[in-house]
């Protein structure tokens, strides 16, 4: 019974014209309040977050596990001991909590001007022309450890977090996904059956070797349906 309460998302509170996933329209200003999507009724929470004092905990969050703990990114590049970067003005952003804390987060960065984040950088892949840049976001920083919630059950954040963001996504009219995947993380989703379609051969990519896949989201969520 527990398991199944922590499938159980609220579709119905999503809202079709919340926050920053309209920045890729960068004349839009439209700003709405964070939103809370999945309660699995023992303190563990995920919301879509658009408010300043929330995004400041993600960003603390994100700078001690990647600065701290990783060392992926040199903490003296973020002296005030959160981890930014200038894609995080064209993402929505969600967090899992545990009583009200930030133990968890991921993003969907849109593509500005067609380029999506992943085709940046100096170790940047190139992706295919067929992806729908109006209708794709790209996900990332995705940081999901599992926690212990108040009913002492331990909680995997990883699917849950991605679950929560899925739908959020279709609501919102987007069509696909797209993921520099870290290649452990691929596997094991591919062996539990997501329908990944690989975009080129894996390489090294921000320290990790690395797998540019695309999700097409109304198969995503046929798989979660199933789960559930």
């Amino acid at each position: 019974m527990a398991q199944k309460k922590q499938r159980e998302f609220d579709k119905t509170k999503v809202c079709s014209t919340s926050g920053y996933f309209r920045s890729r329209r960068p004349t839009c200003e439209v700003m709405e309040q964070s939103q809370l999507l999945y309660d699995n009724g023992s303190g563990y929470t995920i919301s879509y977050v658009n408010s300043e004092a929330e995004l400041q905990c993600i960003f603390a969050l994100r700078y001690e596990e990647y600065c701290v703990k990783m060392h992926s990114l040199d903490p003296a590049d973020y002296p005030d001991g959160i981890e930014v970067d200038a894609f995080d003005a064209v993402a929505a952003h969600f967090s899992g909590k545990l009583n009200n804390e930030v133990v968890g987060t991921s993003r969907l960065v849109f593509p500005v001007r067609g380029v999506f984040l992943m085709e940046t950088s100096e170790e940047a892949f190139t992706l295919p022309d067929w992806i729908p840049r109006d209708t794709s976001a790209e996900s990332s920083r995705l940081i999901a450890h599992t926690i212990v919630n108040l009913a002492g059950q331990r909680v995997k954040q990883s699917l849950l977090l991605l679950e929560a963001s899925c739908r959020w996504s279709a609501q919102q009219g987007l069509t696909h996904w797209v993921v520099a995947s870290e290649k452990r993380f691929y596997d094991y989703l591919l062996s539990r059956g997501w329908p990944f379609q690989t975009l080129g051969e894996s390489k090294v990519y921000h320290g990790a070797m690395t797998v540019p896949v695309c999700l097409e989201l109304d198969a995503l969520l046929r798989w979660f349906d199933v789960q559930d």
